[in-house]
């Protein structure tokens, strides 16, 4: 019975070793494997992580370059053609890239564009910014890019014609380009202004434009814009021949200076007088001719005029004007009036202080003709009531004096200007 106990007992142990021996092992095994399922995952991380740092590495190695076009085409990463496009105001780029950078090319204003057909095209100017952005070697274009002429003269370079880059501008054309107020202006104004730097025009010199380009005339206006920008860039307007400030002279004093010389000829009427004026300095002049200034004839039984209507004329430096008709009354009542093959030259004498009172009267302009004629006879000529020479009008063939009408229209004026119709015998 003992034998039988302690058998039992022994093969229990035995049982109890091998169950405690397996979960042992059970136990090391599932801690290996979850070691190497920790292992494994850890080295994906880290593989994983690997791969993102050499993906972002060599993202990096491609970037963008930001350069200046003159300085991208001068190192050689990029190949640049510029071209004419028969445009005042626009030049065409070709960029084609050589490097595999990603590049910003910036374009900036005041960089000079020269033209390889020098005399016959004019070189043109940057004035406006701007940023081209090419892929690493590839090509972009046509690029149109403001531009303004530097030659005022010159024809734009026409569509087959190319340019180079050159330096940029400095100076007072410097100045122009730096300025904020420039680049919200027109066109008109923007070129107009170069030029004003580039060829220095006299005022009526310029070349015309309109709204789109060429064709019409600079304005007033436009001088004004023009004079106030340069204040505001720092520039003197005294420099520039269109832009400065006018000179007022006298008509008489003006050519005693030696500044203008004047020449004049009738126009078959009593009523105007043809002038033309020379200007003989650099200096921008307002002429004023009074009224009362007196131009006379050398010819035989051809009357002298006298101006009766003031007239301003703005004269550039050595400007030669148009001929232009002017106000005027013949001052020799039974002397022909000048036809139009009859020179008259400026006479230096005072006019009589009566014929200046008259003169200056507004109510002697608002009058007709024939008034204004007796009017003016009745003082360099003063005939007798029934002495002056007849006037036609209208289509009639032969001239009549002054009637009694017009007689008390003329001593009312002369009331007017204060002058004495006593000392004048048609008042008798």
């Amino acid at each position: 019975m003992k034998k039988a106990v302690i058998g039992c007992m022994a093969a229990i142990g035995v049982f109890v070793i091998i169950v405690v021996a397996v979960a042992l092992f059970q136990t090391l095994f599932d801690s290996k494997d979850t070691d190497d399922k920790t292992q494994t995952q850890t080295m994906d991380e880290t593989t994983t992580a690997t791969t993102a740092t050499t993906t972002a590495t060599q993202t990096t190695q491609q970037y963008t370059m930001e350069t200046d076009l003159r300085e991208a085409a001068t190192a050689g990463l990029i190949e640049l053609e510029i071209r004419g496009c028969n445009s005042l105001d626009m030049v065409i780029l070709i960029i084609t890239s050589q490097t595999e950078d990603k590049l910003d090319i910036i374009i900036s204003p005041g960089m000079v564009l020269e033209s390889h057909s020098e005399g016959a095209c004019c070189n043109a100017v940057v004035i406006q910014d701007g940023k081209i952005t090419v892929e690493p070697y590839n090509t972009i274009g046509p690029v149109y890019i403001d531009v303004a002429s530097m030659n005022m003269l010159l024809d734009m370079p026409a569509d087959n014609e190319t340019l180079a880059i050159g330096s940029f501008a400095s100076g007072d054309l410097g100045k122009l380009l730096n300025l904020p107020d420039y680049y919200e202006q027109h066109f008109r104004i923007q070129q107009y202004a170069v030029w004003t730097i580039t060829d220095n025009p006299g005022r009526n010199e310029y070349i015309s434009m309109n709204p789109f380009g060429w064709g019409g005339e600079i304005t007033e206006t436009e001088i004004n814009t023009i004079k106030n920008i340069f204040q505001l860039a720092g520039i003197s307007t005294e420099d520039y021949r269109a832009l400065r400030q006018a000179v007022y002279v006298e008509l008489v004093d003006a050519v005693q200076a030696g500044l203008i010389e004047v020449s004049a000829a009738g126009t078959g009427y009593i009523s105007s007088i043809e002038i033309r004026l020379t200007s003989s300095t650099e200096d921008r002049l307002e002429v004023t001719i009074l009224p009362g200034t007196i131009f006379t004839s050398s010819a035989v039984g051809i009357q002298s005029m006298v101006v009766i209507t003031q007239k301003v004329v703005l004269l550039d430096s050595y400007e030669v004007t148009e001929p232009f008709d002017i106000d005027a009354a013949c001052a020799n009542m039974e002397l022909d009036a000048p036809e139009e093959s009859n020179s008259l030259a400026l006479s230096t004498a005072a006019p009589s202080e009566d014929l200046i009172k008259l003169l200056n009267i507004s109510a002697f302009h608002a009058e007709k003709t024939r008034v204004k004629q007796f009017a003016i006879w009745t003082i360099t000529d003063n005939p007798e009531r029934d002495g002056y020479m007849g006037i036609a009008t209208g289509f009639a063939i032969f001239g009549t004096g002054p009637s009694d009408d017009e007689m008390e229209k003329i001593r009312l004026l002369f009331e007017e200007a204060g002058i004495v119709t006593a000392e004048y015998k048609a008042f008798a």
